[in-house]
């Protein structure tokens, strides 16, 4: 039935989505079809850059599926001049972002790594401000040379200092009359201002970003370190230095993408295509060992294969920071707390138990779990008094998943691998809270 291919998406190949009136028209359409067929659940498409109100009309009508995203690429002034570009006002974008999740949506934005100009520091000052701004999506980019573009022709005029590199477009592939066909793309990763040590620099901490905190499984701890002087800026480095010498899974995983992220990069088109047009490397991009979207596919692997590591080192950094930020717990207290945020996401966001169940009747099972502290209402409470407050009413909690869940959960479960890891790559970028466990208080 159709009812089973809510996890098919609905790509809309716009890149300012909402501004106009017929937007408005075409969201009321789309919404009397998610409210008769569970379809779509997922959108993909841009939202425009002006016209914030009309943009979140349109955010609103629809019952699932749309990110409000509005483009920073940089937030570094003298960058912005070099490549001509007038952001969104920062406080218009800010408001844009507040009032999307207000109505329930989710904010998001997009950066661009390597931009003339601008250096690894000038960068990560840009996520700082981002992340500050409490933006709840961040998804960051490598700087792409595209024909036909003004940068390009900057390019063709400056090439020293540069470095340019060929990669396969995700996914865009194919073999026609016995013919290898590709399509590549042209990424620049090292600029007279930014190395190339410094761009993999920023693709692990994009990858620490991607994992920890985009579409983040971790929501309620990101707000309790808020709530406690803890930056989510410094909680986001202290992980991404801890594990870039590290044995543990998540280690392990960080370095595997630093390698492929440097395998996927060719010094010419020439000698990518000689290495794709070999069967067994193309057969490698066909099932999604290689040529794949890199921050996706390790994403999924974070969340599914290294969950629990994870875990462990995100809890172990906000203990650590937690402990040294100038906040009223004592350390008895914020190891109990810990402990909570560890039962909860363990019987809440582990996902792998969900889709990798050869026995998904388990999910029909009530699980119950303790907690010294009330984790779920504080979390749910608008006023945000500190979690402390919330000592008193804890006790036992049913974690449960709705019917709809079960079913989405089912048809997911149900693919081939394969098809199933491209699937949960995609809705873990941004939709992972479909598939989170509802915790309430037994009576």
């Amino acid at each position: 039935s159709s009812k089973q291919l809510h996890d098919v998406r609905l790509f809309l190949a716009d890149n300012n989505f909402g501004s106009f009136k017929q937007d408005y028209d075409f969201a009321t359409i789309v919404r009397a079809t998610q409210e008769k067929y569970n379809w779509p659940r997922y959108i993909d498409v841009t939202t425009g850059k002006t016209k914030p109100e009309n943009i979140l009309k349109v955010v609103n009508k629809l019952k699932w599926g749309l990110t409000t995203t509005a483009s920073l690429q940089t937030l570094t002034e003298p960058v912005l001049k070099n490549i001509s570009r007038r952001n969104l006002k920062f406080p218009d974008f800010l408001n844009l972002q507040e009032k999307s999740k207000e109505l329930g949506g989710f904010s998001s934005t997009e950066l661009i790594m390597c931009l003339p100009g601008e250096t690894k520091e000038t960068f990560l000052d840009t996520i700082r401000q981002v992340l500050e701004a409490e933006v709840e999506q961040m998804i960051i980019y490598s700087l792409m040379n595209l024909k036909g573009t003004s940068l390009f022709e900057q390019h063709q005029a400056k090439k020293e200092g540069h470095l340019f590199r060929y990669r396969v477009v995700p996914r865009q592939f194919g073999k026609y009359f016995k013919k290898y066909i590709f399509d590549t793309e042209e990424v620049i990763v090292e600029t007279p201002t930014f190395s190339f040590g410094d761009y993999l620099y920023c693709r692990g901490f994009a990858y620490v970003i991607q994992a920890v905190y985009n579409g983040s499984n971790f929501p309620e701890l990101i707000l309790f370190l808020k709530e406690n002087q803890v930056p989510v800026y410094d909680w986001l480095v202290n992980i991404f230095e801890k594990i870039r010498d590290d044995e543990t899974v998540a280690g392990q995983q960080l370095d595997r993408f630093l390698k492929e992220t440097e395998m996927e990069l060719w010094p010419s088109e020439e000698t990518l295509f000689e290495f794709y047009r070999q069967e067994k490397n193309y057969q490698k991009l066909v099932n999604g060992e290689l040529g794949g979207n890199l921050l996706a596919k390790y994403t999924y692997l974070a969340r599914f294969y290294g969950f629990e590591s994870w875990l462990t080192l995100i809890l172990t950094s906000a203990q650590e920071l937690l402990n040294r930020a100038p906040n009223n717990l004592s350390s008895e207290q914020i190891v109990a707390i810990i402990k909570d945020f560890e039962k909860y996401f363990v019987y809440t966001r582990n996902l792998k138990l969900l889709f990798e169940s050869s026995n998904t009747e388990l999910l029909d099972k009530e699980k119950v779990i303790e907690l010294t502290y009330d984790i779920p209402a504080w979390a749910d409470n608008r006023s945000r008094t500190n979690i402390l407050a919330y000592k008193k009413n804890h006790g036992q909690y049913s974690v449960h998943y709705t019917d709809e869940q079960l079913q989405n959960i089912r048809t997911i479960a149900s693919q081939d691998p394969n098809e199933r890891s491209v699937k949960l790559q995609y809705i873990l970028k941004g939709h992972a809270r479909d598939f989170w466990a509802t915790v309430s208080q037994r009576a």
